[in-house]
């Protein structure tokens, strides 16, 4: 593991970064860590500007819906689904349980997320999860 230090304004910031396997050279990690940026193309880099561009716009799209699709609607829950930004910091992030039911696709978030216990029920969308190794089941009275 180690610090990084960087200025944003005048202000400085820090950053952990991890690294798995055999540790080099602090100086070698940093100049290896610092490099990637120089792969990114022009190809590459229009990519992501279009992706980004086309998730921002499905977010915005879903939110009204997931709004829909939730057990119950808490004043937490309002506010993160009335931020595009939100909304994907709480998905890509917060633990949840997936599962499939005759009515559709089940999605339960765990108590440590950014939506504790929150429910969505999602009718007629199939859904996967990756085995985890547990098993909890969503809440009583949750879909």
């Amino acid at each position: 593991m180690a610090v990084e230090r960087f200025k944003v304004g005048r202000t400085f910031q820090y950053a952990t970064l991890v690294r798995s396997g055999p540790a080099p050279k602090l100086v070698e990690w940093f100049a290896h860590y610092n490099a990637r940026q120089t792969i990114d193309t022009l190809a590459g880099i229009r990519l992501q500007v279009l992706f980004t561009g086309l998730a921002a716009n499905v977010v915005r799209w879903c939110r009204a819906w997931l709004k829909n699709c939730a057990a119950e609607t808490t004043p937490r829950l309002t506010r993160v689904l009335n931020s595009p930004k939100h909304v994907v910091r709480a998905a890509a992030n917060a633990p949840a349980f997936v599962q499939q039911t005759d009515t559709g696709t089940a999605i339960c978030f765990g108590l440590r997320s950014a939506l504790p216990g929150a429910a969505f029920m999602l009718r007629g969308v199939p859904a996967i999860q990756l085995p985890l190794g547990f098993h909890r089941p969503c809440k009583a009275g949750a879909p």
